[in-house]
Order: C-alpha cells, then sequence, then structure tokens
C-alpha cells in the first residue's frame, strides 16, 4: 500500500478529492442541510449562521480545502498521464486556471476560518466577509474556465466516455456562466451557489469514473 504507482494515488485522488470537496461544500452552514438557507448576498447573516454553526462551519471549511488539493493532485496526474495525446494545449492552459481557483477558494476558506476563530460580532466581520465573497466570486470564474478548458482536453484525447465528458464540459459551461453573473449582480449569488452544487455532483461522477479507469493504467 506504501509503495503505490502514481496512477493509482491519482485515480484514488479523483475518487475521493472531489467527494470530500462537494460534500462538505454541501454541508455548510447556511447551504440548507445545516442552519437552514442563507442568502450570501446578507453578510450579517451569513457570518451569523457561521458563528451559530461554528464547529460543523470549521470542519467544512477545513476539509473543502484539503478536498481540493487531492482533487487537484488526481488532475495532474491525468494530465501527465495523457500527456502526448490530443487537447494537451487545452488541458495545459486548463490546469494552470484551475490552479489559480482553487488557490482562490482556499483563501477564501481561510478567511471563513478566521472569523468563526476570532469569534467577534456579525457586524465586525463584515470586512472580512466582503473580502471573502470577492475572492470566492473571481475562483470561481477562474477555476469554471479552468475546467471547462481541461475537460474539453479531455475529450479531443477521446480516451474516455465521450457522451459523460461532453455533459460535463457543458456544466462546467454553466459554471461559468453563472460565476460571472453573482460578480456582477450580487442577489444571483444564492441561485450561482445552488446551481454551481448541483454540477459539482456531476463532475464528482465523472471524475470517479476517469479515476478508476487512471487506477488500472500502469
Amino acid at each position: 500500500m506504501l509503495d503505490i504507482s502514481v496512477n493509482k494515488l491519482g485515480g484514488l485522488a479523483l475518487i475521493l478529492g472531489p467527494a470530500i470537496a462537494v460534500i462538505s461544500f454541501l454541508f455548510r452552514p447556511g447551504g440548507g442541510l445545516i442552519g437552514g438557507t442563507i442568502d450570501p448576498a446578507d453578510s450579517v447573516a451569513s457570518i451569523q449562521g457561521f458563528l451559530d454553526n461554528s464547529g460543523a462551519a470549521t470542519i467544512s471549511f477545513l476539509l473543502i480545502p484539503i478536498g481540493l488539493m487531492i482533487m487537484f493532485f488526481g488532475f495532474t496526474t491525468l494530465k501527465d498521464h495523457l500527456r502526448g495525446q490530443a487537447g494537451e494545449a487545452w488541458r495545459n492552459i486548463g490546469w494552470l486556471f484551475a490552479l489559480t481557483g482553487i488557490l482562490g477558494w482556499i483563501t477564501a476558506s481561510a478567511l471563513v476560518a478566521g472569523i468563526i476563530s476570532m469569534d467577534a460580532s456579525a457586524v465586525a466581520n463584515e470586512g472580512v466577509y466582503t473580502a471573502q465573497a470577492g475572492v470566492n466570486g473571481l475562483a470561481t470564474v477562474l477555476a469554471g474556465i479552468g475546467f471547462t478548458a481541461f475537460v474539453l482536453g479531455i475529450l479531443r484525447s477521446e480516451q474516455y466516455n465521450k457522451i459523460f465528458t461532453l455533459v460535463v464540459l457543458a456544466l462546467q459551461l454553466v459554471v461559468v456562466v453563472t460565476a460571472v453573473i453573482a460578480m456582477v449582480d450580487i442577489t444571483f449569488i444564492q441561485t450561482a451557489a445552488m446551481i454551481g452544487g448541483i454540477t459539482y455532483v456531476g463532475t464528482t461522477a465523472w471524475a470517479v469514473m476517469i479515476g478508476l479507469s487512471l487506477m488500472k493504467a500502469e
């Protein structure tokens, strides 16, 4: 087990990473499953939701970055595995955009963790929350562009289920469009988050499929 191959570990990362990140995202306070449904555009209510459910929020915003990094290792392994195959240029530029977006998401999670640990009033934390929202919004756009390009590169390689990959490509385009709208219209943030959650579930299923295939490749 300790002498696992890169492909097997990368495939396992594609199975576990997205699942950890998506489940943690869905169970974040204010997302509907814990602490009710809170509009992210309402900064005071959102902050209070984090503070009232500090335990769940801490676990959620700790596991999200861990899941994202595990997932990114899996996609990096996949990129290396497909080196020389058609679509490599798309995979490379997509990888770079996705990395930038993931780092932004991790930064946003760190800002939320700071809000929770300081345990100050909701009003006192509005500035930090606003910064977190801005970082998260831009990161979502960049990651969406990155994953769109990366999935297009996977599609061009013709190594995996074409129909499923086309569906995931369409889902990534939806993420990009909704993320851009949410950045210019704050009232759309909650809707964009709901749509994003649904698309991430579909993308996770696709990543699991590729992960299983990658684990068998040597």
